[in-house]
């Protein structure tokens, strides 16, 4: 259900906070919450943050039921659909929940992780063919902890 709900029903998202579980959830709906309860029109919300107050919602049903979200995942991640990991009773976020990563763009980042993996991050900008903008984002959520920033060995590298 969560799955479904999340890939057709959600526009916006706040991909950094529901990774982050039950805790950071109800805090940025509190956060949401008390500038909606505020009379200064400065606090009022955007349009893109009602949107993602319901998302954060129906996060925070998911959470309480015993569900989280795994982070972004380079190797697994599809475009547009949230994927479900029964194992870990978890969903895989696709690369739509991030701004500006559009279907295109992550279709074509798919195509080049199924030919082979990416062994750097400048091998995912290049074949990728992401922004620059796109890979700060998945730096900024952890996703690319795993990957070297360029696609050149150090001596140091193969030392340890």
């Amino acid at each position: 259900f969560y799955a479904t709900f999340f890939t057709l029903r959600c526009d916006q998202y706040d991909i950094a906070t529901m990774i982050k579980g039950i805790d950071a959830i109800n805090s940025r709906l509190n956060e949401l919450q008390e500038r909606r309860k505020s009379n200064n029109p400065e606090l009022a919300l955007s349009p893109k943050e009602e949107e993602i107050e319901k998302t954060l919602q129906v996060a925070l049903e998911m959470a309480e039921r015993g569900y989280k979200f795994e982070n972004i995942d380079i190797e697994k991640s599809d475009s547009v659909n949230f994927l479900v990991d029964h194992e870990h009773k978890s969903l895989i976020p696709p690369f739509k929940v991030l701004d500006g990563f559009g279907e295109k763009g992550s279709e074509a980042l798919i195509q080049a992780r199924n030919e082979k993996p990416f062994i750097s991050q400048e091998d995912l900008l290049a074949r990728g063919k992401i922004s620059k903008t796109n890979l700060k984002q998945l730096k900024e959520l952890g996703v690319l902890d795993k990957l070297n920033e360029s696609n050149q060995l150090s001596l140091f590298d193969f030392m340890i």
